[in-house]
Parts: C-alpha cells; structure tokens; sequence
C-alpha cells in the first residue's frame, strides 16, 4: 500500500499519462486531421520519414509540458516546505505547513513542522532562562542586601560599643546569625542554579525510603522539640526500594520538612507515611498548622515565588526550597504536589518504586 501512494509512483504515473496524452493526440492528428487537410498516408509517411527528428522533439516536448502540468501540484507542495524551511532558517518560526496527502512530502511537511515546534519551543525556553537569570539576579541583589547591611550595621555598632563587655557579646551574637542566615542564602542560590543551569548526573544507588526517611528525621529532632512539635512516621508499602541519588534525595526531604516545621508548628504534629500503589512510591508529610492561601497554592513551587507562606530563613529564605525540592524531584522521574486545608497541609512526593523483578517505574503526566 505504501509503493502506491509514494512520490515515486506517483511520478511514474504522471510520466505514463504524459506519454500516452502525447501519443493519443499524435494519433488524433494522423487519423483525422490530416486527411481532412487532404494528406494521402503515402504522404504521411514521407513527411514523417524526411522530419523524423523534428517530429521525436514535437513528442519530447509535449511529453515534457502535459508531464509539467500533471506534476505542478506536487512542485506547489515541495515549494511550500522548501519555502517554509527557508523561512524557519531565517530565524521566523511562525510557519505552520498543512498538507493532508500520506507521502513522502506529507511525512516531510509533518517533521518540518515538527522541527519548527521544537525549534520554537527552544528558543521560548531560552528566553524564559534568560529572563528567570535577570529576575534572579535582582532578586539575589535585594536579597542579600538586607542581611549584609544588618551584618555591617550590628559590626559598626561593635566597634562603637565602647568595651562594654556584655553589649559587644550582644552584637557578636546577632552577626553571627546574621552571618549564618547570608550563608545560607548564598548556598541556596548556588544550589537553585546549580539545580537548574548545570547538565546534572545523578549517582544512583538503592535505598529503602522507610530507612532513609527515619535518619533524616533524627536530625530534625532538636528542631522539632525547639518548635513544640511531635512526629509520627507510619508505613504501608511492602515495597520501600528507590533508585534515587541520595544525596539530593535527603535535601528534598529536609527543604520539605523545614518547611513544614516553620509553617506548621501551631499545629503541634508532624505525620509522614509512606505508601505505594502500582509502580509508584509515595511519601506525605504532613502539618496541622495555617493553611496556605489558595491564591498561592497554585505557585507554590515556582520559582523564586515571593508569597509569604513559601518563606523562611530556614529554608534559604526566598523562596528557594520549595522549587529546589520541585526540581530533585523532576531530575528523578518523579513530581511533587500538595494540597492544604483549613486541618492539615499535606506535600505528597511520588517517586517510581523499585520493582521486585529489579525493573524501575516511570511515572507518566
């Protein structure tokens, strides 16, 4: 079916009507029209004799021109393509071809379009980049700002403090954690654009969640009993196992939770469960604390979003930790959401899962 619907053939059928057009009206010519003119076909015969050559370059031509005109539609559709590309190579990737023919140059038209989408979403994402760079970079000057001039402000302060011992350890006290907080900004910063500008590998290497989840919660201890708040960690999958980079993994895990702890320690709790349905593991963590608005639900995780509920100085400060946390989990196949009421917040990561058979998952949407 396909030979009979290709250009070649197509051609083929084009050259044949050509010469069977031109032999036909030849024939026309010395059946009818020439007797009517008076030509015996003696007569005929010597004429076509004497300008054999003349009459082989009347048929070439002919041929050529019915050919010229039976071909001019599939000349108009590679003019269309060729002028098409011409003008995406220009830089001008507002072109869209439609060409509704199942040949070779309708299999061309759908890739041209399709290198067109893919070149026009390229340069889209480039611009995208370029602005989110600009944006950043005015907000790490306004951000970094504000701790670095309290940071110089508290160490003027030091310095005129005039030797009174428990003054200068005030201030000491206050720049260091002013330092602390710049440093943390800086890391953050370094992480997003390492995260998001950089070609990331991941080391892979298996890891139960169960396990993983539990040691990154005995490091939040201090901070959790600091906060008032009790955790609990229940688990429901059979299978815990991921292929994930760990490290990057633990740092999802520990914006997510810090998170959670800044915003919810009203609440008094802290819940995760981990649990699987198909080929996916997913782990919630969940706080009782004020819900986020829904005006800033939706953005939750983009980046550099400014809404006051995705800020705290713990979590990089800015906004940063939330789409750093969106980003690892991208990198592994996986995707990040939550959902917030007037009871509880909950962040739910969904990951492939391990599979029994050593084969891995890949989530789909």
């Amino acid at each position: 079916m396909k030979k009979t619907t290709s250009i070649g053939f197509k051609l083929l059928l084009m050259l044949m009507a050509s010469i069977f057009c031109t032999a036909a009206f030849i024939m026309i010519v010395q059946m009818v029209l020439l007797p009517l003119a008076g030509l015996s076909r003696e007569r005929l015969s010597q004429l076509e004799e004497t300008y054999a050559f003349l009459y082989s370059v009347v048929f070439l031509g002919m041929t050529v021109l019915i050919f010229m005109l039976l071909s001019r539609r599939i000349i108009r559709r590679i003019t269309a393509v060729n002028q098409a590309a011409s003008q995406a190579g220009s830089g001008d990737f507002d072109v869209k071809l439609f060409d509704p023919v199942q040949d070779e140059i309708g299999e061309l038209t759908t890739s041209v379009n399709q290198i067109v989408q893919q070149m026009r979403e390229t340069l889209d994402s480039q611009k995208r980049a370029e602005r989110m760079k600009h944006e950043m970079i005015t907000h790490i000057s306004h951000d970094l700002r504000t701790p670095l001039t309290s940071l110089l402000g508290y160490l003027d302060l030091l310095e005129a403090s005039g030797g009174d011992a428990q003054t200068a350890a005030r201030y000491v006290q206050i720049a260091q954690r002013k330092g602390e907080e710049l440093k943390s900004q800086v890391e953050s910063m370094l992480e997003y654009c390492h995260l998001h500008f950089s070609d990331i590998k991941l080391s892979l290497g298996q890891v139960d969640a169960e396990a993983l989840i539990r040691q990154v919660l005995i490091d939040f201890v201090p901070q959790l009993e600091a906060a008032g708040m009790r955790f609990d960690l229940e688990c429901t999958a059979e299978n815990r196992g991921l292929e994930a980079d760990i490290s990057l993994l633990v740092r999802c895990l520990q914006n997510i939770i810090r998170n959670s702890i800044a915003y919810g320690s009203t609440g008094g709790r802290l819940s995760l469960r981990i649990y699987s349905e198909g080929m996916y593991l997913h782990i919630d963590i969940k706080n009782y604390g004020e819900p986020i608005s829904p005006e800033d639900l939706p953005f939750l995780f983009e980046e550099l979003y400014r809404a006051e509920r995705s800020r705290s100085s713990d979590t990089g400060g800015k906004g940063m930790g939330l789409s750093i946390a969106k980003r690892i989990m991208e990198l592994h196949h996986g995707r990040i959401s939550v959902r917030s009421s007037a009871e509880e917040t909950v962040f739910t990561l969904s990951l492939p899962r391990t599979q029994a058979d050593g084969t891995d998952g890949s989530l789909e949407g």
